[in-house]
């Protein structure tokens, strides 16, 4: 898969979100919350956080439920710049985070733990959040 999370340091065992039983997630994608406390896959701008899929989910298989990570540290691939210590969000390209712009609804990821440019990897504090505006 093209810009995989990956999990450096657990530092948090992963939840069970909901997911529907005809979604293929690949281990490693960047999930958006959605209603009821479940998850669909990241494909655009402006979205709320889950986390980071901890497992991998076949499609059609009749299972209703997947491993979230939530907190930890993680590898993620930048839309961007972006510098240490600033909040990221989802960005407006699938499985990539981005600094926030304006008029962007503040649904956070975490807090990049270094500094880099558009297209690199980097660490990150994995820690959703939202800030209403």
């Amino acid at each position: 898969m093209a810009n995989e999370a990956v999990m450096i340091y657990e530092t948090d065992s992963p939840i069970q979100f909901g997911i529907h039983v005809d979604l293929a997630v690949e281990k490693g994608t960047l999930l958006t919350i959605i209603d009821p406390m479940s998850v669909s896959k990241h494909s655009s701008l402006n979205q709320p956080v889950a986390g980071i899929a901890a497992e991998e989910h076949i499609a059609s298989t009749g299972k209703d439920k997947i491993a979230v990570f939530r907190r930890g540290i993680a590898k993620v691939t930048i839309s961007g710049p972006t510098a240490i210590g600033r909040g990221l969000i989802l960005s407006a390209t699938a499985n990539k985070v981005s600094m926030p712009g304006a008029g962007v609804e503040n649904y956070y990821i975490g807090t990049a733990l270094e500094t880099a440019a558009d297209g690199e990897t980097l660490l990150i504090e994995l820690s959703p959040f939202a800030i209403s505006q």
